[in-house]
């Protein structure tokens, strides 16, 4: 009893120390960085949303005031979603309350999430949402907990004001309660679907179920190492073109807006995108029998560059009809799967890692070692304004990511060995379902295609990973125990 009694007392005050320390650092070279890119505007190309230009067109040319209304998106719904989280896991009150508070401010201090909150992409509103719809979905399915009924007939003392209390909830407090239930319930139904709805219209069809190349550039980008005064130029990763120069692969025919969208795409040339694209060249002999027409040069331009397959299917569409075509689009599928599955395996495992954790891969996309990516490209811009803040606040971010989550499992076990469990399964149900919701975005973007790994797109599923490790040290609520809080 004694050693349960310190490792409540000590072993959980020192790890959420540590906790608050790392994410107060992290925030502070996030608020830093803020500063630092708030009047400028990063190189990235025009998004093609148009929803998001018509929102971004309201501002005119002055970039600032839409980064303030992504950054306050964004601190909105992570302070939502943490709060609905507690919630259902059975927390309440005004700890709880700043517990989500502060905890929504770390989340906003991610650094890739805070590239995209102060940059001209839907990116932010598409993971802002998501949180939000996250939000949506717990107040849904965990309803029923919150809206219980009270005591009120036993709040009385005389047998005749109970009779009266009993009458009064039979008639009035029951259906008023399940009215209120049910109007929250329609609530929350509109609200989830309301967010999914303008995610996909803020992605588009072809960005979110297809994949979509950035037009004119080249996914590995160019990246720099830390040798010199960190000048000295690095591919991005060795894929199957190697790193391209973009005007090169503008003037080489690479599909543009039109080119990548002009056509709809079968499953079956996604599959084909997925699986047989990185192979492409090196198996092309097989099926030229089925394109006499198309020339060599072709099959080298469809597997020079990610998304390149667009020139192909151009090709295939002109030599085929839609039958043969999708016929053939599956014979490729299933000839690269047979031959090369265990390279194709660890390219789809590379990529749902970059998703769904993308600090833990980060230095490993840069230096080459993992799967090619959009990484190479995204980094050089975000260092556009401060390169050597930007490489200390990414550097740290990644590094507290693992270290945080390692420190948030080794708090989790101090308090089932003090014995402060309860209420997990109520938040194991919770998690349950962001992790579900996490896992069908993930899958989603990573079966889009090959060598089109972008974590611009899932930055709410990387965010979620610490945002548990915010919420297990704003649950000790759970316990009502006295001034228990968020911080220790």
């Amino acid at each position: 009893m004694g050693v349960r009694k310190w490792v409540s007392l000590r072993g959980r005050g020192v790890i959420k120390g540590m906790l608050l320390a790392g994410f107060g650092v992290q925030t502070a070279l996030g608020l830093l960085w803020l500063c630092c890119n708030l009047g400028g505007v990063q190189d990235f190309p025009e998004p093609e949303s148009a929803l998001y230009q018509g929102v971004s067109g309201l501002f005119g040319k002055v970039p600032f005031l839409l980064y303030l209304m992504q950054l306050a998106a964004a601190w909105g719904a992570g302070y939502r979603f943490l709060s609905r989280f507690l919630w259902a896991a059975g927390s309440a009150g005004r700890k709880a309350g700043q517990a989500a508070l502060w905890g929504s401010l770390a989340l906003l201090a991610y650094p890739f999430a805070l590239q995209c909150h102060l940059a001209v992409l839907p990116s932010s509103f598409q993971g802002s949402l998501f949180l939000l719809m996250l939000s949506f979905l717990l107040e849904l399915l965990f309803l029923r907990k919150w809206s219980r009924p009270g005591n009120f007939p036993e709040a009385f003392s005389h047998p005749g004001e109970r009779a009266a209390g009993q009458f009064l909830r039979c008639s009035l407090w029951a259906p008023l309660r399940r009215w209120s239930a049910g109007k929250r319930t329609l609530c929350s139904a509109a609200g989830a679907l309301c967010c999914l709805s303008l995610m996909v219209l803020l992605y588009g069809p072809e960005g979110l179920f297809y994949g979509m190349n950035v037009p004119g550039t080249s996914p590995e980008g160019t990246v720099y190492s830390e040798g010199g005064d960190g000048q000295e130029e690095a591919g991005g990763s060795s894929g199957a073109g190697g790193a391209a120069d973009m005007e090169q692969v503008s003037e080489g025919g690479v599909p543009g807006k039109e080119g990548r969208n002009g056509s709809r795409r079968s499953p079956e040339s996604v599959l084909a995108d997925r699986v047989a694209w990185p192979t492409l060249w090196q198996d092309h002999d097989r099926w030229t029998e089925y394109l006499p027409g198309v020339p060599d040069s072709v099959w080298w331009e469809a597997s020079y560059c990610p998304g390149n397959l667009a020139v192909l299917q151009a090709a295939v569409e002109e030599a085929l009809e839609e039958d043969a075509a999708r016929a053939l689009y599956r014979e490729m599928t299933e000839y690269a799967w047979q031959v090369h599955w265990p390279m194709v395996v660890r390219q789809i495992g590379w990529d749902v890692l970059g998703y769904a954790v993308t600090p833990l891969v980060f230095q490993l996309q840069l230096q080459g070692e993992a799967y090619d990516s959009f990484t190479g490209r995204n980094y050089e811009v975000m260092r556009g304004q401060a390169p050597r803040l930007t490489r200390l606040y990414v550097d740290y971010g990644c590094w507290w990511y693992g270290a945080g989550l390692a420190l948030g499992l080794c708090l989790m076990v101090v308090e089932f060995l003090a014995g402060k469990n309860r209420g997990w399964r109520r938040a194991a149900a919770a998690l349950a379902v962001c992790a579900l919701a996490a896992g069908i975005q993930t899958a989603l973007f990573a079966l889009r295609g090959a060598g089109v790994m972008d974590y611009k797109c899932t930055i709410a599923v990387s965010q979620l990973w610490p945002g548990m490790v915010l919420l297990l040290m704003g649950r000790e609520q759970v316990h009502g125990e006295r001034g228990a809080g968020m911080w220790p």
